[in-house]
C-alpha cells in the first residue's frame, strides 16, 4: 500500500504566484487518498491518527489540518 504522497514537487501554490513548500523540500503529503484537501480529520475513516500530527507538531512542524481557509489533513510543512 502506498501511503506517501509527495514531497519535491516544482511548482507554484495553488492560485497563486510563489513557488510552493513542495518546491523547496519542506512539504510532504502523507495518504493523500484517506486524507482528502479540504475534508476535516476524522481519524475513524482512517485519516491521519492525533499520535502523528502530535509527533510532526512537537518536532516544530505545521500541519495542515489547522489551515483555517481549507484544510489539507495529508500535509505537513517544516517551519525550522
Amino acid at each position: 500500500m502506498r501511503r506517501f504522497a509527495g514531497r519535491s514537487n516544482f511548482r507554484t501554490i495553488k492560485d497563486s504566484k510563489p513557488l510552493g513548500a513542495h518546491s523547496w523540500g519542506v512539504g510532504i503529503d502523507i495518504d493523500s487518498e484517506k486524507n482528502p484537501l479540504g475534508a476535516p480529520r476524522n481519524e475513524s475513516k482512517g485519516m491521519t491518527p492525533r499520535a502523528v500530527v502530535n509527533i510532526f507538531e512537537s518536532e516544530g512542524w505545521k500541519w495542515g489540518g489547522r489551515f483555517k481557509k481549507r484544510p489539507d489533513c495529508m500535509r505537513f510543512q517544516a517551519t525550522k
